[in-house]
């Protein structure tokens, strides 16, 4: 079986409106083309999860990552492959270089 590892990093701040994290658009062929993600990818060959968290997120944005903690690990297995999810958040400031429109409120 096909095991696809995969870093991640969610963007959050703490503005005047509350917890809000940065998402961008997927942009594919497929049936997820248009939804939400955060920016990630795979994990390249001597690069930890980690640094391949921080490359993706820099490669995909454009944007300067400062500190980056570890967060979750999620494994799914489905019938042809398993993924694994490598977690990692990331506190921005308000002002950064990420697209204003990315941003998300969430509500408890």
């Amino acid at each position: 079986m096909k095991s696809i590892l995969i870093s991640l990093l969610v963007p959050f701040r703490l503005s005047k409106n509350g917890l809000e994290l940065w998402m961008q658009t997927r942009g594919e062929d497929g049936p997820l083309n248009g939804l939400l993600e955060f920016p990630g990818g795979k994990i390249e060959a001597g690069e930890s999860f980690r640094e391949a968290a921080i490359r993706e997120f820099e490669e995909e944005t454009g944007a300067k990552v400062g500190k980056v903690d570890s967060f979750k690990n999620y494994s799914h297995e489905y019938p042809d492959r398993s993924v694994k999810l490598f977690v990692f958040l990331s506190q921005m400031p308000q002002t950064c270089e990420l697209d204003e429109d990315g941003w998300r409120r969430i509500d408890f």
